[in-house]
């Protein structure tokens, strides 16, 4: 406690231990101590850069101060692995779309639906799928020269 009066809570840590891991024990365990006396409480975390909104909303007729915080480093780890997941999903359809374009269909109608069935497999990508079938024909050459048999 400090000479204000005021609750103190501190722990010195191993320089390992994680910032998430141990806040949200110290905030569960503050709950189950503090439950009749959260109004008062603030809570204050060296963990990451953040950037704070308040708000104040009614739950169940109770007023509340709801604080939103919003961590500019988790951005950067969310923006590189985002890239990562779209660099992935591109592989995957460019792989998809080879496998596709090698296949000969018998007939134009076939052909016509694989593009729309590999749209639908791709459905909530990132990428737009689209297609288009060039018709060319085929002549087949025989197994053998000469006559065909009986």
């Amino acid at each position: 406690m400090s000479r204000e009066g005021i609750s103190l809570i501190g722990e010195a840590m191993d320089g390992n231990t994680s910032d998430k891991v141990w806040n949200r024990r110290i905030i569960e365990e503050l709950v189950s101590k503090l439950a009749s006396d959260l109004g008062g409480l603030i809570y204050v975390a060296d963990s990451a850069v953040y950037k704070c909104k308040d708000y104040t909303a009614e739950i169940d007729g109770r007023p509340y101060r709801l604080i939103v915080v919003h961590s500019s480093k988790l951005d950067k780890g969310k923006a590189s692995k985002l890239e990562r997941d779209l660099f992935k999903q591109k592989a995957e359809l460019d792989e998809k779309i080879a496998e596709l374009g090698a296949v000969e269909f018998a007939c134009e109608p076939d052909a016509q639906a694989a593009p729309n069935r590999l749209k639908q497999e791709c459905f909530g990508s990132f990428y737009d799928v689209s297609g288009r079938v060039e018709a060319e024909e085929v002549v087949l050459k025989r197994a053998r020269r000469g006559r065909p048999g009986k």
